[in-house]
């Protein structure tokens, strides 16, 4: 965690792999999650924080120069954000506190679309700040 920018892509992560966790759940029942799954998801979401963070460290997401990210960085995000989910579902089946299969599926795909896209909108928000610098500088 060498700089500000990770940091927040840090607390951005631990919400974002929850909240695709919950929108999983809300897909799989219609927003009618049964009673039986409301109780153990404050427990899935520890795993879901917990292993993601790790992962994401493992794979080096943490550590990525975004200025330049590419089609290699998006590659990274994909095959961590895979291995964060495969296993936060055998965890979750070792402490019998398991969802259905497809709401990892789901939750899968959504964290893949928020990791990655989180870490594209810094590229662009850098990449249109130094034009606009590079364009005032023109100016004058």
């Amino acid at each position: 965690m060498k700089n500000l920018n990770n940091r927040i892509c840090l607390a951005a992560d631990c919400l974002l792999v929850n909240v695709a966790l919950f929108a999983a759940l809300m897909i799989k029942f219609d927003a009618n999650i049964p009673e039986n799954l409301l109780k153990i998801i404050p427990f899935n979401f520890l795993i879901t924080t917990t292993v993601s963070i790790l992962v994401f460290n493992i794979f080096g997401i943490y550590s990525m120069l975004w200025n330049y990210a590419s089609v290699e960085e998006l590659l990274k995000i994909f095959w961590a954000t895979m291995t964060s989910v495969i296993v936060q579902l055998l965890l979750a089946a070792y402490f019998n506190v398991m969802f259905p299969v497809s709401v990892y599926i789901t939750c899968w795909m959504i964290t893949f679309y928020f990791i990655g896209g989180t870490r594209f909108i810094v590229r662009i928000t850098r990449s249109i700040k130094a034009k606009k610098r590079k364009n005032t500088h023109k100016k004058e």
